[in-house]
């Protein structure tokens, strides 16, 4: 099973790198570590790139 890396975000400082399988979308990962894992509701999830790089942080693509 093929995972990807997501970063997670809260007040704009990074605070953690999830690892999910590749078929999950960021809004996906997001409701996935605030319902089960307890993150706070303010969390920004962001799928890392191939290169291990990160899309522009500033264009949010998880919004729930």
């Amino acid at each position: 099973m093929k995972c990807v890396a997501f970063s997670v975000w809260l007040n704009d400082e990074h605070i953690d790198t999830v690892f999910f399988v590749h078929t999950m979308t960021a809004n996906e990962v997001k409701k996935s570590l605030i319902e089960h894992d307890g993150y706070d509701l303010g969390i920004v999830v962001y799928k890392q790139r191939k290169d291990g790089s990160m899309p522009n942080h500033t264009i949010e693509i998880s919004n729930i």
